[in-house]
């Protein structure tokens, strides 16, 4: 656990020491007659995401829920061809490009090596993303490890790959470039067909004012899925995943809560937000989809999976958001508010849960 809790306390630091160096610091050289600017952010999040692609690769087997069957169907596909692996083997139907990348890989290298590329693969497009999109890359790499999605990405790598390619593929959306964009889709979808559900946003993407009555219409929506989760999942599951297991908690839990509120923070802000971000309504929209999809996953697991395609934009939407503010009292407290709730957050989620059985953390007996 004090791994995480190390890589928590070195974020914080750095999103003191950003916001006191605002952001960016310059200095001459070569008798003063050139400057320099360094963004200390992004320099931040680059030597974080190292780190985090280094603790991924030398974790033991054994931290990670699906760590050891991945481990497991990595051996096993080494020792074949990728036709033997997609025509002999069938395991749990994985879908064709994680079977390609499992067997090239394989053929090179070791399991740890293996955990090493995945790691890359998976944290590489997740820089990309923050370096591009994000207008505070060390709030947004914060907001990404409060949320689990650290912990969670030492487990289902193959869905993991398909949000990495995703997010490069929100640049094509914004551009309306559509064939780029589905290119991309398709691409993830050959890690995790569910990633297929991302196209939705494309036509979403068209919607350039969010007005009350889509408000309205939105809350009354949410509220049918709540009334009617039941029914709408087993219709769903019927057509689409009949093979599927059916998952019901019956609780709204805190996920949805959270969710809700930074909806409501994004609808509140979202004038300025506008004006200063051109996604800044397709943003909202991401946002909203995560909390239908979290209501749905109350009904049926495999929805709060797809949550994670909208659900990991909340580390640019939060950070854009707040960078739009123009007075600068409230954009403090609530960036502050912001950083405590979500550390303690993450605190209370270490201590009371095993993280995806990332915890403890083990470093593998190299």
């Amino acid at each position: 656990m004090s791994i995480y809790i190390y890589i928590l306390i070195l974020l914080l630091i750095e999103l003191l020491f950003v916001s006191i160096y605002n952001k960016k610091i310059s200095f001459s050289y070569i008798n003063k007659k050139n400057a320099l600017s360094i963004d200390l952010s992004r320099i931040f999040v680059f030597l974080d995401i190292i780190l985090m692609i280094v603790i991924m690769g030398l974790r033991a087997n054994t931290v990670g829920t699906d760590t050891i069957i991945y481990l497991d169907f990595y051996k096993t596909f080494a020792k074949h061809s990728f036709f033997e692996n997609i025509t002999i083997f069938n395991y749990q139907n994985l879908e064709y490009g994680y079977v390609m990348f499992n067997t090239i890989v394989g053929h090179f290298f070791n399991e740890q090596i293996f955990l090493f590329i995945v790691a890359i693969v998976i944290y590489i497009p997740i820089f990309i993303f923050i370096k591009k999109k994000s207008k505070s890359a060390v709030l947004s790499l914060f907001i990404f490890l409060c949320f689990g999605f650290f912990n969670q990405s030492f487990n289902i790598s193959r869905q993991w790959i398909a949000i990495g390619i995703l997010m490069i593929s929100y640049h094509y959306v914004i551009e309306k470039k559509f064939w780029k964009f589905m290119l991309f889709v398709f691409c993830a979808a050959l890690f995790h067909k569910t990633a297929l559900i991302f196209a939705i946003i494309y036509p979403l993407s068209f919607i350039k004012n969010i007005s009350k009555n889509m408000i309205i219409f939105y809350f009354a929506i949410s509220a049918i899925f709540i009334l009617f989760g039941s029914q709408i999942t087993d219709i769903l599951q019927n057509i689409f995943y009949a093979s599927y297991e059916l998952k019901r908690n019956g609780d709204i839990g805190l996920s949805i809560i959270i969710n809700l509120a930074i909806l409501l923070t994004l609808l509140y802000f979202r004038h300025s937000f506008e004006k200063n971000s051109k996604d800044a309504n397709l943003l909202i929209i991401i946002s909203a989809l995560t909390i239908l999809f979290n209501i749905l996953g109350i009904y049926m697991d495999l929805f709060s999976r797809v949550m994670l395609y909208f659900k990991i934009f909340y580390i640019i939407s939060i950070p854009n958001m707040l960078s739009s503010i123009a007075d600068s009292n409230t954009r403090r407290l609530l960036s502050i508010s912001i950083i405590v709730l979500f550390s303690l957050f993450y605190l209370y989620s270490l201590f009371t849960s095993t993280m995806f059985d990332t915890i403890p953390f083990i470093f593998s007996q190299l």
